[in-house]
């Protein structure tokens, strides 16, 4: 039998209207109280992936399903996929490479990954809050939810959207995208790259499936392509496009993160740490983006934020298992005072 057919099934059955409705009450007892209505996966393991996926069609908002360690939450969202019939809609939501105190710089794709899914929930809604795509899944682990972000504000004001025949010299969109967090690459095959050619800009932002080639005529817009990174043939052709942000870590906050840093006393700190927070200081204050640049992120905005708070009023969290999520916090804190 399809998948869909089984989907359809399963939501008839009493066990999951009762479920739901479940859901429903603690949104309008929890929106009551300003909070987000939270809901325990008292479910048999092996059932959770399809109740999730059939919430993605009835419930009207963003769905957060919390799990403990990341790769519980990255074989969730893979079980969540097989069974969902928008599997494009559910992300997994990428821990950092490293623990919040460590300098490591993240993996690129971490870093793409991460700014995607909260670009694409900052700008799914309009300056009311409204709704503006449909609902998403995206699965969570408790390091990933605990570390800080930038604000939705912040994705918004860094996020471009140009159209054909838009008249903008090609260095602002340059000098934008570079403020933004795109890292410059003579060919461009990663998110959260660009690249230029003459009157072309290949760039490929992270909430886009693709990476889209611009072609100036002047100080003018001419076409908007899309194009495959493995053979960079041009592809469908579009009117307009909204580019996201490259990063979390957003060099044009930087001074925000210098002046943190100047305020420390690193009397204690050994030459090698010393001389490495300097340089960092100074690259920031430059407005500069460098690898490690993550590190930072406590220190960028004025008020750094977690993942609950890309989420509207209406959207369903779910803990995956409590114990387990109790026992990824309780690791954490041992490994911060180890």
């Amino acid at each position: 039998m399809k998948i869909d057919a089984l989907l359809q099934l399963l939501r008839r059955e009493n066990a999951y209207v009762a479920f739901l409705q479940s859901a429903k009450k603690a949104l309008d007892n929890d929106s009551d109280r300003g909070a987000l209505p939270q809901r325990s996966l008292d479910l048999p393991m092996a059932a959770r992936p399809y109740v999730v996926s059939a919430l993605q069609l009835d419930w009207p908002a963003p769905i957060l399903v919390i799990a403990g360690r990341p790769q519980e939450a990255r074989q969730l969202t893979e079980q969540i996929r097989s069974w969902s019939q928008r599997p494009e809609e559910v992300a997994y939501f990428h821990a950092p490479d490293s623990l919040f105190y460590d300098r490591p710089p993240w993996d690129r794709e971490t870093i793409s990954a991460r700014i995607g899914a909260l670009s694409q929930l900052a700008l799914s809604q309009t300056d009311n809050g409204t709704e503006t795509i449909h609902p998403q899944i995206i699965v969570s682990s408790m390091w990933a939810l605990m570390t800080k972000t930038l604000p939705p504000l912040a994705v918004r004001r860094a996020t471009q959207r140009i159209a054909v025949s838009d008249r903008k010299p090609m260095y602002e969109l340059l000098k934008a995208c570079t403020r933004a967090g795109y890292e410059r690459v003579s060919l461009v095959e990663q998110p959260g790259t660009l690249a230029q050619r003459g009157s072309i800009v290949d760039i490929y932002p992270p909430n886009l499936s693709h990476p889209v080639r611009i072609d100036f005529f002047g100080n003018q817009i001419d076409t908007i392509r899309t194009f495959a990174p493995g053979t960079q043939r041009s592809q469908e052709q579009l009117e307009s496009v909204v580019l996201g942000p490259a990063s979390e870590a957003l060099p044009e906050w930087g001074q925000g993160a210098a002046e943190a840093l100047q305020r420390m006393d690193l009397s204690q700190c050994n030459a090698t740490t010393q001389q490495h927070l300097e340089e960092a200081r100074e690259l920031a204050s430059q407005g500069s983006y460098f690898r490690g640049f993550e590190y930072l992120l406590p220190y960028l905005y004025p008020r750094s934020v977690t993942l609950l708070d890309y989420l509207s009023a209406n959207s369903l969290l779910l803990a995956n298992d409590i114990p387990s999520l109790e026992s990824a916090i309780s690791e954490l804190e041992d490994q911060a005072q180890g």
